[in-house]
């Protein structure tokens, strides 16, 4: 039905957007902190994945995505 598909629609555009920009949004407000000064996105990817893994900028995901999915009509 055309609910079905909408749904289906939106669920794929939120989960391909969020795969794409959440790791940005996670350097930005880790250069936002004050705590570390990063020169640049790159220097702060840098650091961040000799810290946690390169896999650092997903952190927090999962909650993400499930916050966003009661959004999806």
């Amino acid at each position: 039905s055309t609910t079905t598909g909408s749904f289906l629609a939106a669920f794929c555009a939120t989960t391909v957007a969020t795969t794409f920009c959440y790791p940005l949004d996670t350097l930005r407000r880790q250069m936002q902190m004050k705590t570390v000064q990063y020169r640049n996105i790159f220097h702060a990817y840098s650091e961040m994945s000799k810290q946690a893994g390169p896999l650092a900028v997903y952190r927090g995901f999962i909650p993400n995505m499930l916050k966003n999915l009661p959004t999806n009509r």
